[in-house]
Order: C-alpha cells, then sequence, then structure tokens
C-alpha cells in the first residue's frame, strides 16, 4: 500500500471514529515520515490465529461481523463464523413444512460462512441449514418436514453474471434429526481461499443449492441472488482471515451507516 492509499485509510478510520484525533495526527507523521512499520490495518489489532495461510486479527470489522469459538486445547484448532447467516431464497421448505393450522410457523434456508483454523492450516466451512421461526423467533421442537432437502447437499454460483460456474459439492456432513423436531443440517468444506476470494470480489452473486437422495437426484432446494448486506458479509469474512487491506475503509464505511440507521 503506497503513502496515499494509507493516508486515505487512516483518514476513514478518524471519520468513522475508529481512532482518536490524536492517534489520527501521531500516525500521519509517521506515515509522511515513512516510520510507519506494520500499516493502518494492523492499528488497534490484536493477533488471535494464524498460519502461513491465514492471518485472523481483531479488528472492528471482525468484531462486528465474526464470532470467535474458543481454541480446543488438543487439537489446537479454533473455529470462526459469521455472526449473522445468509438467508436464502426459497419456498420449497415451508411447502414441506408439516405444522397442524398454525400459519405463524415458517421454514428458511440459511447459509453460514465458518472456518477452522489450526498450525497446519484451515478449512472453510459453508454451512447450510433449515431453520424453522414461530411469529419470527427461532425454535427447535415438536416441527417436521416432510422430506429431507440437503442431503449430498451442492451449491453452485454464478459471479458476476459469467458463464463459469462455481460448485461447492464436497458435503461432508449432514445431520437430520430423527426426532419430531427438525434438525437439517449440511456442511460443505474446502481447503481453497479461491472461492471465497471471488466471492468477496464479486459485484453480483446467484446461488443454487441442490440436494439427492435414493428416489431423487440434482432436486434444487434453493435460488436467488445475494442481496447487498450478504455480499458485505463476504467481504468481511475475507478482510478478518486473508487480506486485512481488502475494502477496508469501505466495509468500515458501511458499518457506521448500519450502527448510525
Amino acid at each position: 500500500m503506497d503513502k496515499i492509499e494509507k493516508l486515505k485509510e487512516l483518514k476513514s478510520l478518524f471519520e468513522s471514529s475508529i481512532i482518536s484525533k490524536e492517534e489520527f495526527e501521531q500516525l500521519k507523521n509517521e506515515i509522511i515520515n515513512q516510520n510507519i512499520s506494520t500499516g493502518i490495518s494492523q492499528l488497534k489489532e490484536v493477533e488471535i490465529a494464524q498460519n502461513n495461510t491465514v492471518n485472523y486479527t481483531k479488528t472492528p470489522i471482525s468484531d462486528y461481523f465474526i464470532i470467535e469459538n474458543p481454541r480446543d486445547r488438543f487439537s489446537q484448532t479454533q473455529t470462526f463464523w459469521l455472526k449473522e447467516n445468509i438467508s436464502l431464497e426459497s419456498s420449497m421448505p415451508n411447502n414441506y413444512l408439516i405444522v397442524a393450522g398454525n400459519i405463524n410457523y415458517n421454514a428458511n434456508i440459511e447459509l453460514s460462512i465458518g472456518i477452522e483454523i489450526n498450525n497446519s492450516g484451515f478449512n472453510l466451512i459453508f454451512d447450510l441449514a433449515i431453520v424453522i421461526y414461530n411469529n419470527n423467533k427461532r425454535i427447535d421442537d415438536k416441527i417436521q418436514l416432510l422430506a429431507p432437502m440437503l442431503s449430498n447437499a451442492k451449491i453452485n454460483f454464478i459471479i458476476d453474471e459469467q458463464l463459469n460456474v462455481l460448485t461447492l459439492d464436497n458435503c461432508t456432513s449432514y445431520r437430520l434429526s430423527p426426532y419430531d423436531s427438525c434438525a437439517e443440517n449440511a456442511q460443505v468444506t474446502l481447503e481453497s481461499v479461491t472461492i471465497i476470494e471471488q466471492l468477496a470480489r464479486a459485484r453480483s452473486i446467484e446461488y443454487e443449492v441442490t440436494y439427492s437422495t435414493n428416489d431423487y437426484n440434482n432436486q434444487r432446494t434453493s435460488q436467488g441472488l445475494f442481496k447487498k448486506q450478504d455480499i458485505l458479509k463476504v467481504q468481511a469474512f475475507y478482510n478478518s482471515f486473508f487480506d486485512a487491506n481488502f475494502e477496508t475503509a469501505k466495509i468500515l464505511s458501511r458499518i457506521n451507516d448500519i450502527s448510525s440507521s
């Protein structure tokens, strides 16, 4: 990052009330005098987890968007998740929802993005779940789906209306509750940063979720477009773990807009 870009980012941090006027003046002088060694992206950051590929640090962006789970003492693995799930458009779960005359219940398909980090590497996690709500409150009891909709799940993405399709098809975990409650969940994991980087750099993201069982193959569960705030979540996730300089000023500005609205 050159001197002008550093000064622009520093100004954005000051205008967003992330740093004080005194801190702004001090760092501005350091940049001008070429004495800054760590870059603005390291300001007020506390390193939490890192290896040769991932460097997660505590910043205003990660504070706002990321949940940290405690590090496991035996595996030395730490898991992080987006604080807010991405809701995927679909009427299908509601069509398969078994409810005795209560119209306040509805079922959503939700996507969360997480990452497991240890000393040797990382796993990105795309977690799909059927989530049941009653009067907009999430519930877990005495509701049932007529049929599973996330078995052998695949997630397809089209970025910026390009011809090529990005596919996540290595479903590593699937659960369907055998009891009265619906607890359907599927995880697709990968060890490459390529897809999350492409998603973060996208202007538009079209998605499709499909599933297959013994009776059905590649049935569509959900299809639609990411909303602007959902693309922002992906950008913040990528910034937090893979590139602390990525769209920092833009993301901080959006946090400030959201907080003041």
